[in-house]
């Protein structure tokens, strides 16, 4: 009986996060398994880690630091760490081992213009690369709290992982 309770929690907080207008894609997985290659890769980076994409193109070698987590300076010079699953980690690794910088400038264009394809031909409004990280953040929370975190824990953990100084910014990309 408690799974079901949790799983209906879960399902209205999903219905209220997506009924608001935010930039969280309804169909992250459909709009990954269209895309291919680098721009694959950069979605999952975005959608399970909750990077920025020019944290994703900025990625070299020596950000990987072990058990698939991922070290990066992000917005305002800021250390973060981020964790992604492991077959993610594993392509990051044999990418970055194969070049320099994850992709250029011009590369980050182009995904976005990938991302745009493919949120059409799966249906979905283009929200930027950038929705992937609303979807980051708004799975973190409805995880943390089918685990029992209270509210305020879930976000304070969600606003962490993020790397926002603010909780309010964090209520932007929850929606709660």
């Amino acid at each position: 009986m408690h799974w079901l309770i949790l799983f209906l929690f879960r399902e209205q907080i999903k219905a209220l996060s997506y009924h608001h207008v935010n930039r969280a894609y309804q169909n992250p997985e459909g709009i990954i398994n269209a895309l291919s290659g680098k721009y694959q890769l950069a979605a999952k980076l975005q959608y399970e880690g909750g990077l920025r994409v020019g944290e994703v193109g900025k990625l070299k070698a020596e950000n990987l630091i072990n058990n698939n987590t991922i070290s990066v300076r992000g917005k305002g010079g800021k250390e973060l760490i981020y964790t992604v699953s492991a077959e993610t980690y594993k392509t990051l690794s044999q990418t970055l081992s194969n070049c320099g910088y994850f992709f250029t400038r011009s590369e980050g264009n182009r995904y976005r213009e990938a991302l745009n394809k493919a949120s059409k031909e799966t249906g979905q409004i283009y929200q930027g690369s950038h929705g992937f990280r609303y979807n980051a953040a708004q799975d973190n929370m409805l995880e943390k709290l089918k685990y029992g975190a209270s509210l305020n824990e879930a976000k304070q953990d969600t606003s962490e992982m993020l790397g926002h100084n603010r909780l309010s910014i964090t209520e932007h990309y929850t929606k709660f």
